[in-house]
């Protein structure tokens, strides 16, 4: 980002004036060793990857909430407590599936993925001509999604599927576009003479028991004189023992998520205590602060999205939004800042970080992008986006060890993670005084240079 010489000079001629009694000068800094003490709690293997809705994740919540009532934060959450709770889905179990072929009643099996979804319809082969409102008969070659994806493209409103071997009820991730019962071998060879043969009228019935369980965020106050305020958050939740979402399938082991993101929820936990020891910050501030420790985002951002959807404070004080997810990868002083154009309030925020840095003579650089959200922008500040609420995004990149069980805590830069979270006080301090600039700018797509 270029900054203007006149601004920057006008706020180091400030600072000289005032015996460079910044923020910075008037509070303890963050630690190297106080972040590292949090993320080696949170990424330790007794924590089992802190999956949304786990005991494990709920001890995580537990830890946050000491630490933020020994710094004297005011809990935000639901009925004077931290915790905003929230269902989000469980895996599903198995019902009674059946297939009805005239009067018998055969008990079948189904998918996880299937919709839990009865129909009655002619059964034909897959490769028929016309498979519009009709349920089709599929061996499969093992390409389960792609076989049933093409069923439903065609028109199928169901599946009845064999394998060469048994399949299991969570064999297919995710969802599948139109229900499906699994036969064995033997039933399969009778329905292809039955439907070779003759009409066949069938009744597919796909029983999956979908289930919930609780999941919960973190919310902590540190309030100003008015009642607007910035927030801040990071995700806590993680993938716990791999599955889905994992980038080591079939792998079962503790994935601990020590960049992802146990380094953006220290970092913000850091943050607060040093709000919470000031009482509202180093200075006296208009604005208060909202410390957010989201849940499930690994599930979709349904913490966020949660929280936005039922804020446990007026949504309309809310002024902008910063979001802190895998900022443990800093070995290079560096930084990548996305969003920084959903509002102007971002501008004179980030020129008070770079001159933090200028002035404590710290080699640390903002790769701030511009026009597009880095990575996708997969992460919690978008539901602050969905919200038309600024929000700008923290991020020190993807690297080979990115939902893999060996995101571990001896891997992550806490010297330079300390030197950001001091800047991102800076940041935080500046976007409770600024004037103005809060109004919402959508990002814009990414320009593909190649392209031109």
């Amino acid at each position: 980002m270029t900054i203007g010489k006149t601004m920057a000079f006008n706020r180091i001629t400030l600072l000289i004036i005032l015996g460079l009694s910044s923020c910075a000068s008037q509070r303890a800094q963050i630690s190297s060793v106080e972040l590292r003490n949090h993320v080696s709690w949170l990424a330790a293997d007794e924590q089992e990857g802190r999956a949304a809705g786990s005991p494990a994740a709920a001890r995580s919540a537990v830890y946050l909430t000491r630490h933020l009532d020994a710094a004297g934060l005011i809990p935000a959450g639901d009925n004077g407590t931290y915790f905003q709770y929230f269902d989000i889905p469980a895996p599903a179990i198995e019902g009674d599936s059946t297939l009805t072929i005239g009067d018998e009643v055969f008990d079948v099996a189904t998918l996880s993925a299937s919709p839990a979804e009865t129909h009655n319809a002619v059964l034909v082969f897959a490769d028929d001509d016309d498979v519009e409102e009709k349920i089709v008969l599929i061996k499969s070659d093992g390409e389960i999604r792609a076989e049933v994806r093409e069923a439903a493209a065609n028109g199928a409103v169901a599946v009845v599927l064999a394998g060469n071997e048994s399949i299991a009820f969570d064999a297919v991730p995710g969802k599948l576009p139109i229900a499906v019962v699994l036969i064995d071998n033997e039933q399969y060879e009778k329905l292809v003479l039955d439907v070779f043969n003759d009409v066949v009228q069938v009744e597919v019935k796909a029983d999956i028991q979908k289930q919930t369980k609780r999941a919960r965020n973190v919310l902590a106050l540190s309030p100003g004189t008015s009642g607007e305020m910035i927030t801040i958050g990071a995700h806590f939740d993680h993938l716990g023992w791999g599955g889905e979402g994992s980038l080591a399938p079939g792998v079962h082991a503790i994935h601990n998520g020590a960049d992802d993101n146990a380094s953006g929820t220290a970092m913000v936990l850091e943050l607060a205590e040093m709000w919470g020891a000031n009482r509202g910050g180093p200075l006296p501030r208009e604005r208060g602060v909202l410390f957010c420790f989201w849940s499930a985002e690994e599930r979709g951002l349904l913490g966020s999205d949660y929280w936005v959807e039922n804020p446990t404070i007026p949504l309309g004080r809310v002024l902008a939004n910063i979001n802190l997810d895998m900022v443990g990868r800093v070995g290079e002083s560096k930084i990548t800042v996305g969003s920084a154009s959903t509002g102007d309030c971002f501008a004179p925020a980030l020129e008070a970080m770079q001159t933090y840095y200028a002035t404590s003579e710290i080699d640390f650089k903002l790769n701030v992008m511009s026009g597009s959200l880095p990575g996708g922008g997969g992460s919690d500040h978008m539901s602050f986006h969905k919200k038309s609420i600024p929000a700008i995004f923290f991020f020190s990149g993807l690297h080979s060890d990115y939902h893999k069980p060996s995101d571990d805590t001896e891997k992550l830069a806490y010297r330079q993670m300390a030197i950001l979270a001091n800047g991102l006080a800076e940041f935080i301090g500046e976007l409770q005084l600024v004037d103005g600039g809060f109004e919402y700018h959508k990002p814009q797509a990414a320009v593909d240079e190649m392209a031109k």
